[in-house]
């Protein structure tokens, strides 16, 4: 701007001084102005930044709602699958007291028998032990369901009622009346003349 008003055919002073009152006062200094340019980059560079951050944090809190919901509903199912298991535990402790008290009581077949129990079972918790014998005998004493358990036979020491056993003189006895079967003749006999 200078070079032109020279070829104007103004002085150099007369430049300077129009240059110095009047563009100086009404115009801002090309220094001045990159500073503020460079000013206004930066903080466009920040807000572009902040908004980006803003829309991570944005999809985030959707994906921290969605962890959210994940977690209650993993939960719940952690819940839900604890609860069977421990139906099904106590379900096998249960069937296995039943089973043994069956077996105590002689019970030809436990899956028969079992039906009978269904009243008593269902308030059954598997640690009164004294209550499911106690049915057990119950069951195992009435006469409309005894043949369903194994009779105990009574034991008789008699040879005749044992089933089978040797019968007659002992391998011992000598067979000679009056000997108790402590000696053999023909080894007392080898034995004196030894």
């Amino acid at each position: 701007m200078k070079e032109k008003l020279l070829a104007l055919g103004l002085t150099a002073e007369q430049v300077e001084e129009f240059m110095t009152s009047e563009v100086n006062n009404k115009f801002i200094p090309k220094a001045r102005l990159d500073e503020v340019i460079s000013e206004r980059d930066n903080y466009k560079g920040q807000v572009t930044k902040i908004t980006s951050e803003l829309e991570t944090v944005q999809k985030s809190k959707g994906d921290v709602e969605e962890l959210k919901t994940k977690l209650n509903t993993l939960t719940e199912e952690n819940t839900k699958i604890s609860a069977e298991f421990e139906g099904k535990i106590k379900q096998m402790k249960v069937d296995t007291l039943v089973n043994d008290a069956l077996r105590s009581a002689k019970a030809k077949d436990a899956d028969i028998v079992k039906p009978l129990l269904n009243d008593f079972l269902k308030d059954f918790d598997g640690q009164n032990t004294e209550a499911l014998n106690k049915k057990v005998a119950e069951i195992t004493s009435n006469e409309k369901y005894g043949y369903l358990f194994e009779k105990a036979e009574a034991k008789n020491t008699s040879d005749s009622q044992k089933g089978w056993g040797f019968k007659g003189v002992a391998p011992t006895d000598s067979g000679k009346p009056g000997t108790t079967g402590d000696s053999d003749p023909f080894i007392d006999g080898f034995k004196s003349s030894i």
